[in-house]
């Protein structure tokens, strides 16, 4: 894969997360991710698989009343 087309890909899962956030659609948030994910957010902690990483955002986002993530896809 070239630089330009691994960019976009990460920029498109990006933009999936983003959204699944955004509409609090969990079937997105997996959908932008494989089934082994493992995340680290600093400070806040860490997951590995899917359905725990599911499992943090849900409760967490159900709480919130406002829009926590926005990435645009530049040109």
């Amino acid at each position: 894969m070239t630089v330009s087309r691994d960019a976009g890909e990460i920029s498109d899962v990006l933009v999936s997360y983003a959204t699944g956030i955004d509409r609090r659609d969990w079937s997105v948030i997996e959908a932008a991710f494989t089934t082994d994910v493992r995340a680290e957010y600093p400070g806040v902690g860490h997951w590995a698989g899917i359905d725990a990483f599911v499992g943090f955002h849900a409760p967490t986002l159900r709480r919130s009343c406002r829009s926590i993530a926005t990435i645009r896809r530049g040109s």
